[in-house]
């Protein structure tokens, strides 16, 4: 392990990180003592809620997507794979270590009392759609747009176009455990396959206690219809099948979208289909987004 860096120093890596971006090579040091020291973590919240304030934006500070801009632009390999149609190009797993740490920096928020989960007591909007009982899947997505040049590269949470990249990001409280199923309906009512897909059928197993983002890219030029998108999430023991994600597509895609107080989708569709994923609701978990992709 390397040796931390020393307040002054650490500071000063921040605001240089946060004005203009460190090289990788620092930058990668930076986060990782950010991740395991609570105190450095403590003082980057810090710099981050000051940009906030400076910037007008209580909840996401136009520097901060910048950031993310400038980490995607250094991590994301513009000759990768192509991705595929209905669902995922996986990405880099440098760029998705880049882009957690992006997600649990930017987003999570000044630390809580050790005693307790961070995310307790707050209500950011980031709590799970149509479940703000338990809160305890939350998901996210986030675009970048596609065939820019690297350093034009600009990452926008859940302000999505049809020439984006779209990528998402999932958070569990500590304690939950199971498969993650994510998948959409479009403005025409027809399924979006995220994970699982009908030529992949594999599912990731979640990772709880923070931000997390999944190893997936979406081409929104390619089947997504423009106008209103709404992405549903589900954790529960036993991996999907993209049949019972057609299935629940097709029962979701005559309903609005979640409000709040409304019961979680998977309340919303029939006890029938989700029978073999989730023998029991209290045994699942379900998360729910929408908004809207433009032209």
């Amino acid at each position: 392990m390397r040796r931390a860096l020393g307040p002054a120093r650490l500071d000063r890596w921040i605001e240089r990180e946060l004005i203009s971006g460190l090289p990788p090579r620092k930058r990668a040091r930076l986060h990782e003592q950010l991740r395991r020291d609570p105190q450095a973590r403590a003082r980057y919240d810090r710099a981050v809620s000051a940009l906030r304030v400076l910037e007008g934006d209580g909840d996401l500070a136009p520097s901060e997507l910048d950031l993310v801009g400038r980490w995607l632009a250094d991590e994301l390999d513009p000759e990768g794979a192509e991705p595929r149609a209905e669902g995922a190009r996986r990405w880099w797993p440098a760029m998705m270590t880049v882009l957690a740490a992006a997600l649990v920096l930017l987003w999570a928020g000044p630390l809580q009392q050790a005693s307790a989960p961070w995310w307790e007591g707050r209500d950011d909007g980031w709590q799970a759609r149509g479940a703000a009982s338990t809160g305890r899947l939350a998901l996210e997505a986030l675009c970048v747009a596609e065939g820019v040049d690297a350093p034009s590269r600009r990452a926008r949470a859940r302000e999505c176009t049809r020439r984006d990249l779209m990528g998402f990001a999932y958070r569990v409280e500590t304690g939950i455990d199971g498969q993650l199923t994510l998948f959409g309906v479009d403005a025409d009512g027809d399924p979006m396959f995220y994970l699982p897909t009908p030529v992949d059928p594999s599912t990731p197993a979640v990772v709880a206690g923070r931000w997390r983002a999944l190893k997936i890219a979406v081409r929104l030029s390619v089947n997504h219809a423009t106008g209103p998108l709404r992405v549903y999430a589900l954790v529960s023991p036993t991996a999907a099948t993209a049949d019972e994600v057609r299935g629940w597509a097709e029962q979701l895609a005559g309903q609005p979208a979640a409000g709040s107080g409304d019961a979680p989708w998977i309340e919303r569709v029939s006890t029938e289909s989700l029978a073999r994923a989730c023998p029991t609701l209290a045994r699942c978990q379900a998360a729910e987004l929408a908004f809207t992709i433009d032209d």
